[in-house]
């Protein structure tokens, strides 16, 4: 109605929440169960946009939560050997426990405005991760230094990008 009838919202939110037991992969220093591979506590995105027509407007973010992946070497061709555990590992001695590896929770931002000149021409401006994005993988709160800070295992940014363009249309 009125002044908003060419605006609108989009969004969703999902949270799960899986059992564990002792079954399960364990942090193989406490015998905490861990939680199931790859399942993100939670996942939201939300969209807010303006079409009238000529002029489109809209502004979206989206993410995830983080999740465990695996128990440290996760399969890798190393020489460290994991105790026997229901996530694998390796058999051999000497044991050397590895540490759970977690893909730590992420949230993007993203945006964009064209204006179309005729129903042929539309030129536009689009922004991806406007909010400086990263993305990282750590051990979570399992081996944590000494003040508590998590132990980062790596860390990535893809960059921002902003995209100015034209479309053009065969009526």
């Amino acid at each position: 109605p009125w002044f908003f009838r060419y605006t609108g919202f989009d969004g969703n939110y999902t949270k799960m929440h899986s059992a564990t037991t002792t079954a399960n992969i364990v942090d193989l220093l406490t015998g905490v169960p861990l939680p199931p591979q790859n399942e993100s506590k939670y996942t939201y995105n939300a969209a807010l946009w303006y079409d009238d027509g000529r002029l489109s407007a809209r502004i979206a973010v989206q993410a995830v939560g983080s999740h465990f992946n695996c128990i440290a070497a996760c399969g890798g061709s190393t020489s460290m050997l994991n105790y026997p555990n229901v996530g694998g590992g390796r058999i051999g001695m000497p044991y050397n426990p590895g540490s759970p590896n977690f893909t730590d929770a992420t949230r993007f931002i993203d945006g964009k405005i064209s204006y179309k000149i005729t129903p042929a021409v539309e030129v536009f401006v689009e922004g991806r991760n406007r909010g400086n994005a990263t993305t990282s993988h750590s051990q979570g709160g399992f081996t944590p230094f000494a003040d508590g800070t998590a132990n980062l295992l790596d860390y990535a940014y893809a960059g921002r990008r902003i995209m100015v363009g034209v479309n053009f249309r065969t009526m």
